[in-house]
């Protein structure tokens, strides 16, 4: 069991930081999956705790969402979507620019696309 769990950290340690994402918002999606199925809830209420709310107001009570709503996916074809782009624009960013540089400019995205989201919102 050990060399399993072992063999498992080194391909982990060998991911690049992007791939590592897409198998956070994999990871995430599979746990929203599951909590759907079990609790047979509907399907966008199974990660509505990740949402980003669209009013200030309640955003206050969920300040966490401005950066989980990143990696939430509400359809298996939006999550495939999403990280096959991913996938693609973090190997072209890692290979133009440096890592560290490449994830502020991936996690800045999420960050002002959910201020730009609620303001829009506002108007």
């Amino acid at each position: 069991m050990t060399s399993l769990t072992q063999d498992i950290r080194e391909k982990l340690q060998r991911l690049t930081a992007f791939e590592k994402i897409i198998l956070i918002n994999v990871v995430v999606y599979i746990v929203g999956w599951l909590i759907w199925k079990a609790e047979g809830i509907a399907r966008p209420n199974s990660l509505s705790w990740l949402a980003l709310p669209k009013e200030f107001g309640e955003f206050i009570l969920k300040p966490w969402s401005i950066i989980t709503y990143g990696f939430a996916h509400f359809g298996f074809w939006h999550l495939a979507f999403n990280m096959l782009v991913l996938y693609f624009i973090g190997r072209s960013f890692s290979n133009l620019f440096n890592v560290k540089l490449s994830l502020n400019v991936y996690f800045m995205g999420i960050l002002s696309g959910g201020l730009l989201f609620m303001l829009v919102y506002l108007i």
